[in-house]
């Protein structure tokens, strides 16, 4: 499998870049707490949008996942650490925890759209969670794990990778 990534090191402790190169794709990948750096990423995005003419019958998709440290104590709730974006061949990878002002209204603006379909593997408690820790919300949101379900009749995720990209690759890079 032909996956690399490669660090433009830069000499910012704001943001980095990386490009993710997938097969013959490679995906501008942008990891940042700053607010000023997000909003540039959502304006960019919004700005294709635009340039590519998204017809309505074909809204953008947004890859959409979150993690967080896991809860050790049951009275403690960690909040979301991460938020990743991903469309078409760029991602962004906003670190929540370190932000110092929480999520900033453009990138409210832009989940929330009703344009946008927001996509992910068990997107449905990624969403409850970010509305619960930072009270967002997000336009329309699908889970490709039903989606795979309905198409393969019913098999997993990984079945899913096996069927389509071949068995034992999943989650390997060579």
């Amino acid at each position: 499998m032909a996956i690399s990534i490669e660090d433009h090191e830069l000499p910012y402790n704001t943001h980095n870049l990386y490009d993710v190169n997938f097969f013959d794709d490679k995906i501008r990948t942008l990891v940042t707490h700053t607010p000023s750096f997000v909003n540039t990423w959502v304006a960019e995005t919004q700005q294709k949008i635009h340039q590519n003419n998204h017809p309505a019958d074909h809204p953008l998709l947004v890859g959409l996942d979150i993690e967080w440290r896991p809860n050790r104590m049951r009275q403690i709730d960690n909040p979301a650490a991460t938020l990743q974006l991903s469309t078409d061949k760029d991602c962004l990878i906003f670190q929540l925890l370190h932000c110092p002002t929480g999520i900033p209204q453009p990138l409210r603006d832009f989940l929330s759209c009703k344009n946008y379909t927001f996509v992910g593997v068990g997107i449905e408690g990624d969403v409850e969670k970010l509305v619960g820790d930072y009270d967002v919300s997000i336009g329309n949101v699908v889970d490709l794990r039903v989606l795979a379900a309905e198409k393969f009749g019913g098999c997993a995720v990984e079945e899913f990778w096996d069927k389509s990209v071949g068995e034992g690759d999943f989650g390997e890079a060579d």
